[in-house]
């Protein structure tokens, strides 16, 4: 009797079991990301400013999206992988979630905030020299959105000088 109430029981909630990511459409390409300048602040106190273009290569030749949150700016060095983490802050009309089209590459400007992992400093604390910008995309752990990808890449290298 047991087993069977126990099986009764897998029987029901079987269907519950993928709501969420049955709802959502999965992405249909891959996303590429390329840095095309970043503006230094005269004012060492401003943050960076930081244009970049989202694009969609791909799998299906469909959208890929990405959300804001998904997005992060890194500095480094040779020697320092993680010299400078940030999240990127977005202009308040820009939309939360960007979905791109293969061929229609989205052009995006934002701005750096502080270093999330060395108390909150700002990018003016890195001494004058060389360093490899990157922006991430951070992979989300289950789809939020139609077309969301769910893996980690980044930029090719972008260098900065600070002087």
């Amino acid at each position: 009797m047991r087993s069977a109430f126990l099986m009764l029981l897998l029987i029901l909630f079987q269907p519950f079991k993928g709501i969420g990511a049955d709802r959502y459409l999965p992405a249909e390409s891959d996303p590429k990301l390329e840095i095309k300048g970043i503006a230094v602040p005269k004012d060492r106190s401003q943050p960076l400013d930081v244009t970049f273009e989202l694009a969609a290569q791909g799998r299906r030749n469909g959208p890929v999206a990405i959300s804001q949150q998904q997005l992060s700016l890194h500095i480094s060095t040779k020697d320092e992988p993680y010299l400078f983490v940030s999240d990127l802050q977005f202009p308040k009309s820009t939309p939360s979630v960007f979905v791109v089209e293969p061929g229609k590459p989205t052009k995006l400007s934002a701005k750096s905030s502080s270093d999330r992992f060395h108390d909150n400093r700002p990018w003016s604390a890195l001494p004058p020299g060389k360093y490899r910008v990157r922006v991430y995309i951070n992979s989300g752990k289950s789809l939020e959105f139609d077309y969301q990808w769910l893996g980690s890449t980044y930029s090719a290298d972008f260098e900065l000088t600070v002087e």
